[in-house]
């Protein structure tokens, strides 16, 4: 017996080592690619006239920051529209206070004041908000509670439209946690092997993407938000459908430093694969990568539960 798990523990020890060696092989050579820009840049500034939405529900431990800098950006001409989930929502008042304090005048906020039983939250707040857009404005811009936006983030997310090859543009997150939770590191793995099937599949992330309004409005995406549980995936299929192309900015990376439990962990994964099931054509290959970069780390977990049954064993026999 002890000699068997032996063998599956040296087995499981190899196979940790090659998931590894694959999983950043393949991130090597792709951020080689990835650092590379698809768009021409533009001879002059490109800063046409953006409209930017942030749906707000509850208060995100860096909200306050988040929506100072998102005020304080380094871009001429652009309207940040706010979108709280009700009038008692806790972020009101964070967000009233900021604004105040900045002396800003290019906000709206509006309290959603109706609710669709057929939607997620967050879609019937940014159907709300867009239901009437100026024409004045050429792009629409979103991002997440979650999303630390620097002080050139709307100028870089907006570039690439100035190459009529994209109507959309996106970034992606990269979860680098403050403290080393278990269900941290487990999401942190889970996102690295992710990003790259982000990329090749020009995913838009909902976190921080913006699109041109012509582009927006001539589709049916605003009413499909009203019957769907994710935003980006549906905007992301649509304009594949419709043959339109997305740009993903290299250094349009933004860091989520939040920490999470593994009970937190796992309602996220679940979320994420039910989104993909329900409204991505490869769901299935998405779950399976998703395993595979937490493969070594639940492999670990079995390597030791071996080796302490084992130690148990032996133990037990003098």
């Amino acid at each position: 017996m002890t000699s068997l798990l032996f063998t599956i523990a040296l087995s499981l020890l190899v196979a940790v080592f090659v998931v590894d060696v694959i999983n950043y092989s393949i991130l090597f050579i792709f951020f080689r690619q990835f650092r590379q820009q698809e768009w021409t840049t533009p001879e002059n500034n490109y800063v046409p006239k953006t409209l930017v939405c942030l749906a707000l529900r509850g208060v995100d431990p860096f909200l306050k920051r988040h929506i100072e800098g998102l005020l304080t950006q380094d871009y001429p001409q652009y309207t940040v529209r706010f979108i709280v989930d009700h009038q008692d929502d806790p972020a009101l008042p964070v967000l009233q206070e900021v604004i105040q304090r900045l002396g800003v005048k290019n906000t709206e906020i509006l309290v959603v004041k109706e609710y669709f039983e057929t939607c997620a939250l967050k879609c019937n707040s940014l159907y709300h908000a867009l239901k009437k857009v100026d024409p004045s404005y050429e792009v629409i811009a979103f991002l997440d509670a979650d999303t630390n936006p620097h002080s050139t983030w709307l100028r870089r997310l907006v570039e690439p439209l100035s190459d009529s090859r994209f109507t959309a543009t996106t970034g992606q997150r990269w979860f680098c946690p403050d403290k080393s939770k278990p269900g941290s590191i487990v999401r942190q793995l889970w996102m690295e092997a992710y990003f790259v099937l982000f990329y090749s599949q020009r995913l838009i992330w909902g976190g921080s993407f913006a699109i041109r309004r012509k582009t927006f409005f001539q589709s049916d995406i605003l009413e499909q938000w009203k019957t769907v549980l994710t935003e980006d995936i549906t905007l992301s299929m649509a304009l594949a459908k419709s043959g339109q192309k997305t740009a993903v900015i290299p250094d349009m990376m933004i860091v989520n430093r939040e920490t999470c439990s593994l009970r937190s962990f796992h309602r996220w994964a679940i979320r994420q694969t039910l989104y993909g099931k329900l409204y991505h054509t490869t769901w299935f290959l998405n779950i399976v990568v998703g395993i595979i970069g937490i493969l070594p780390i639940l492999l670990g977990v079995m390597l030791v539960f071996l080796g302490l049954v084992n130690l148990g064993r032996g133990g037990g026999a003098r």
